[in-house]
């Protein structure tokens, strides 16, 4: 009886091994993406192009991947129920509101220290969800998986309503995304007419009005929620499918980098711009084709690998991947300071835009892994 409960752990520990390494390699991408956005400069418009245009394509997606992946895997221990529901309900509301609202607070006070900002904007964008970045992947995936739980809960496993609700959401995305980025157009486009009318004419400060930015910030968190939940089904109906499965590693290998590439070529030679922070998508059918297959690719490598090699690297990034999205971006000055060191140790690695990259990435992530380590019993990391 020991041998056989020391062998489930270690079956679990490796299950649960490859979910981590797919978060660490997640958390990886969104800090090399923030860094190009941040420094693109520096890196060269060409390297900004080509790497964070399909970094932005599955990064995010591939984080709402994972946890209807983990959904499955949880429900394999315990069937949801109407108590079960209500206990995970409970369980998502401790567990990211806190952290999103705590966050915010931080991020409002630090940046009052060296940009006065207006309380009274940012109460608006932190009560409406839309959040401010990369907090809104905290409150987006916590509205998400507020109608995720009870989908599961009706569900009661049966893969056919999962698919239905999938095949669902991701046709609502399009249209949904579509008028969300027909109308920022607009707005760019009126914009821009009234200055060519008078361009002589000095802008008028506008005073912040919550009224005004309610129903538009409400738009956008509520739209985000479709595309998520079309991920965190799919997540859920691909470990359906690969559960307990005996697929050799070598396969899922070649198929996580068949789903990888399709992603990437998919991107560069289809092209997309989009930004799921605030919900806009030039061409939401492509995004949720570059998300589906660069996230799914993600995991069947990562699953592969940590077959035949530890990974420890990765999967402890995983598991300070809350830590590392909260602390690398502004307004903490996490990028900024590991640019300032990588120049002080290879003083003219800006001249190597791809080496610079790396090693700024991995410089962050180190700083932010060593500040989670030392506080993460407190700040609910």
């Amino acid at each position: 009886m020991k041998k056989s409960n020391q062998r489930t752990s270690s079956i679990a520990q490796q299950r649960m091994g490859y979910i981590d390494a797919a978060k660490g390699l997640a958390i990886v991408l969104v800090v090399m993406g923030h860094l190009l956005h941040a420094d693109g400069d520096m890196i060269s418009p060409e390297v900004d192009k080509i790497v964070g245009n399909v970094i932005y394509s599955f990064h995010m997606p591939l984080f709402f991947f994972i946890t209807g992946y983990c959904r499955f895997l949880s429900e394999q221990r315990a069937a949801m129920d109407g108590t079960a529901l209500l206990s995970e309900i409970g369980k998502l509301s401790r567990r990211l509101l806190p952290c999103y609202l705590l966050w915010t607070l931080i991020y409002f006070l630090v940046r009052m220290m060296t940009d006065p900002a207006d309380p009274l904007t940012w109460l608006t964008i932190t009560l409406t969800f839309r959040g401010v970045a990369p907090l809104w992947f905290l409150a987006d995936l916590y509205l998400a998986e507020l109608v995720f739980l009870p989908l599961l809960c009706a569900a009661r496993g049966r893969w056919q309503i999962h698919g239905l609700a999938a095949l669902v959401t991701g046709a609502l995305t399009i249209p949904i995304c579509q008028m969300m980025w027909n109308a920022n157009q607009a707005a760019k486009e009126l914009a821009q007419a009234v200055q060519e009318i008078a361009p002589t004419v000095e802008p008028v400060e506008e005073v912040y009005n919550p009224a005004e930015h309610i129903v538009p910030y409400l738009e956008i968190s509520l739209g985000r929620v479709v595309p998520t939940l079309f991920f965190l089904l799919c997540g859920y109906l691909a470990a359906k499918v690969l559960y307990q499965r005996r697929i050799p590693s070598i396969v899922y290998l070649l198929l996580g980098c068949a789903g990888i590439a399709a992603a990437v070529f998919a991107q560069i030679n289809l092209g997309n711009t989009l930004n799921l922070h605030l919900c806009l998508i030039k061409n939401p059918g492509l995004f949720l084709f570059t998300g589906l297959t660069g996230s799914l690719g993600s995991v069947l490598l990562c699953k592969g690998l940590c077959r035949l090699l530890p990974m420890l690297l990765l999967r402890a990034l995983g598991r300070n991947s809350l830590g590392i999205m909260v602390l690398h971006y502004t307004p903490i000055p996490t990028l900024e300071l590991a640019s300032s060191l990588s120049l002080l140790m290879v003083p003219h690695i800006q001249l190597m835009p791809v080496a610079y990259l790396l090693l700024v990435t991995a410089l962050a992530v180190g700083m932010c892994c060593l500040v989670t380590y030392l506080i993460k019993q407190r700040l609910f990391l």
